[in-house]
């Protein structure tokens, strides 16, 4: 018996670059790699959850003639819990908008930079299936320092991204489905990554 296309297993990858006010990716220094494209690869250890809440809003009943005859629904506050094993340390300052002081200091800004995000994940049978959000923006509110001892305590980059809205979309999130007909990941680029083009090259981790 065939496995079903259905449900989800786990995360496979994540991208994310940084956007500038026209909703473009931004590149080179003002970016996050030469191309602005940042996939977040086994080279810097992964990511260790993407836990996605709110996709939608409730459904809010609306009644007439003593009965519930209709109902809406409202947008979800979508958010992201992420949590990555090791960002490199350029890329989490710049994607939380910190300010370097160009000694080695970085200063917390209220003022967030906006952020794309692809999350994928694959079905039971295999094919691929990818969540993106076309904008949004990034914090990390703790870091839980704890002593080693016999065992090496390490501390995971947990961030959480709040999804704002694509224009283009008028939803802050879009999913894909990579087996459906007329799928291309060409097109799923450059409609989540503004400025996106196959030409910009292949996506690698900065070192």
């Amino acid at each position: 018996m065939a496995m079903t296309k259905g449900g989800t297993i786990g995360v496979d990858l994540v991208t994310v670059a940084l956007l500038d006010d026209a909703g473009n990716i931004k590149t080179g220094a003002d970016g996050l790699t030469t191309n602005g494209i940042f996939v977040i690869t086994d080279e810097v250890l992964g990511t260790n959850q993407a836990n996605i809440t709110n996709l939608e809003g409730s459904i809010t009943e609306i009644y007439g003639n003593n009965g519930a005859v209709d109902s809406s629904t409202g947008k979800g506050n979508t958010s992201v819990a992420f949590v990555f094993n090791a960002l490199p340390t350029d890329v989490k300052h710049k994607i939380l908008g910190d300010k370097s002081d160009g000694k080695g200091g970085w200063l917390p800004s209220q003022t967030k930079p906006r952020v794309a995000a692809l999350i994928k994940t694959h079905h039971l049978d295999g094919t691929d299936m990818f969540i993106g959000f076309g904008n949004g923006k990034f914090t990390m509110t703790a870091a839980n320092l704890q002593t080693s001892t016999n065992a090496e305590q390490r501390v995971t980059d947990q961030m959480t991204y709040t999804a704002l809205d694509v224009p283009a979309w008028k939803q802050n999130h879009k999913t894909y489905e990579a087996s459906d007909q007329g799928f291309t990941e060409a097109a799923m680029m450059s409609e989540v990554f503004g400025g996106y083009t196959a030409s910009t090259g292949a996506t690698t981790a900065s070192k």
